[in-house]
């Protein structure tokens, strides 16, 4: 059966009863009724715009309706930005997009690099906000009628939807769904029970945990409370108010049918071992859109079983003989941040775009509690002569963050920035992050050391004991050396030292441009509280010393 027909087959003893609820604005609802006649009628309105079966349109609140009329919906993060939605149109090739005002610009940004007409473009407006007139609203859709939906004929091999995903050697993918798999996601959450059942949904419909739970809820005639976003007080106020009996919490999950294989794919069939976790469903997604490769990785040979990429072990409860599944590493690379999965690759191809980035290389780093993830990136500054006084090629941490903003989505920009001379990879050229993710325990000193060195700074740390320390047992205090080879009126580079008053004056002028680099990367370096700068002169040694608060 496809989608649409399963989820608007349930004979409910009262269909004008609300489902879909907002939860901040609970009049704001619709009822199965209203559902199904607004399926019809977008169904209609949608084939008027000549979309046609196996056509793809954006939008995440509408997509009963668009697959209803034979096309295929794709969903998008808000969070995108427009080069992140113009490869994702790219992929998928949309024959119309329907978009909240708030998206509008950075939309038609995206259509015009994907050469996408914007007069395929509809706008989300609502009763209090103004539509832009460039554009239509969606609301024209309504205008023709209603007709029945497309009955498919072959649910399991009929694509309902394109799920964008994150690859661990690039950009997003999209994989091909069939409507045989939606209709299995959401009939498993249909389970009867002896009580009123309400629903607060937070995850967000687009994506693939999310997206079952609508239609599971209109079959059943669920009222599911619609958090436009989650915030923690709302969210808590929300169960109290409406009396939610059932929500989205980590970290158990539905994981199928799993087994844990070996390196050569043999099954591992005791306690304690550590292996690749497979899983297995009734119907897996069809492949990626124009990318076999990856489809061919995403399967076993006989395609019965997903790779995951997570390392994983079993343990097995004596007591009960339940055996629970453990999840320890991943064999992909795939960074988790906040529920998103994030490539490393997409944001290292990224950085490497910037004009004063040699070389980067991306992880993720787990919070002390092991519960979070955030992303570290590893920067190689492109050389830039001592001679040079222009800092247009001299990167730093705010003017990294700054620019990938307006690239990544926010929750892509790395939270930490560490500056290295080089990035360690194998003969291949292929980035060794367990070596990045080894060095991640060591020291802070070891880090600040290799932050530092590309600039030219030795660094020599002052005996334990005489300085202060963090309770972790790493140096706060740093003297950082650096010692010029030369006479006391230049240096190496020939640079002559400035007449004047103080001790400043005497410094060449080399090394002054060389601590204002330093300052600049200490400051924006948050590893260290306080750092002491030695600059050594054959005859000379001046002193800096300045902090970051």
């Amino acid at each position: 059966m496809d989608l649409v027909s399963w989820t608007l087959a349930g004979a409910l003893p009262n269909p004008d009863a609300p489902i879909l609820i907002d939860a901040l604005s609970p009049s704001n609802s619709l009822s199965f009724r209203q559902i199904s006649s607004r399926v019809r009628q977008l169904v209609a309105g949608l084939q008027a715009q000549g979309i046609k079966p196996g056509d793809c349109v954006q939008y995440s609140v509408l997509y009963l309706g668009i697959i209803g009329c034979g096309a295929i919906f794709t969903g998008v993060n808000p969070a995108y930005t427009p080069n992140e939605l113009s490869h994702h149109f790219d992929l998928t090739k949309p024959s119309l997009l329907i978009v909240e005002p708030p998206m509008l610009e950075k939309t038609v940004t995206a259509a015009n690099q994907a050469g996408i007409s914007t007069d395929k473009v509809f706008v989300l407006d609502t009763e209090t906000e103004n539509s832009d007139q460039t554009f239509r609203s969606w609301s024209t859709l309504l205008d023709h009628g209603e007709k029945d939906w497309v009955k498919v004929e072959d649910p399991d091999t009929t694509v309902a939807t394109y799920n964008s995903t994150s690859g661990t050697s690039g950009l997003p993918k999209a994989a091909m769904i069939t409507h045989s798999y939606h209709v299995t996601q959401a009939a498993a959450q249909c389970e009867e029970t002896k009580y009123p059942r309400s629903r607060l949904l937070t995850l967000p419909p687009f994506h693939a945990f999310g997206s079952p739970v609508l239609p599971s809820s209109i079959r059943q005639g669920i009222p599911t409370y619609i958090m436009r976003r989650y915030a923690e007080a709302p969210f808590l106020n929300s169960i109290a108010q409406y009396a939610i009996t059932e929500t989205y919490v980590p970290p158990p999950v539905l994981m199928g049918l799993p087994k844990i294989v070996d390196p050569a794919g043999e099954i591992i069939d005791a306690d304690n071992v550590s292996g690749e976790l497979l899983a297995r469903c009734p119907h897996p997604l069809l492949s990626y859109i124009s990318n076999p490769a990856a489809t061919a990785d995403a399967f076993t040979a006989c395609k019965t079983y997903v790779r995951t990429g997570d390392i994983g072990y079993r343990l097995t409860d004596p007591a009960t003989g339940v055996a629970s599944v453990y999840i320890v590493d991943r064999a992909k690379e795939l960074i988790k941040v906040r529920g998103w999965q994030v490539s490393p690759t997409e944001i290292e191809s990224e950085l490497m775009q910037h004009p004063g980035i040699a070389d980067a290389a991306v992880i993720g780093v787990k919070d002390p509690q092991g519960f979070e993830e955030h992303i570290r990136a590893y920067i190689v500054r492109k050389v830039v002569c001592d001679c040079d006084t222009s800092d247009d090629l001299f990167v730093d941490e705010k003017q990294l963050r700054t620019w990938l903003r307006k690239r990544l989505s926010g929750y892509k920009v790395p939270a930490e920035f560490v500056f290295t001379p080089s990035v360690p990879r194998n003969g291949t050229g292929k980035i060794l992050r367990r070596v990045l993710r080894e060095g991640q325990k060591q020291p802070i000193h070891r880090r600040v050391d290799s932050a530092l060195s590309d600039v030219g700074v030795n660094v020599v740390h002052p005996p334990l004991g005489s300085h202060p320390v963090r309770p972790d047992g790493t140096s706060i205090l740093v003297e950082v050396v650096v010692t010029t080879a030369t006479a006391p009126d230049q240096n190496v580079d020939g640079a002559q030292s400035q007449p004047g008053v103080g001790e400043r004056s005497k410094t060449p002028i080399s090394i002054r441009q060389k601590v204002k680099k330093v300052k600049k990367l200490v400051t924006t370096n948050k590893i260290l509280t306080r750092m002491a700068f030695s600059f050594a002169h054959p005859l000379r040694t001046t002193r800096h010393v300045f902090s970051r608060h």
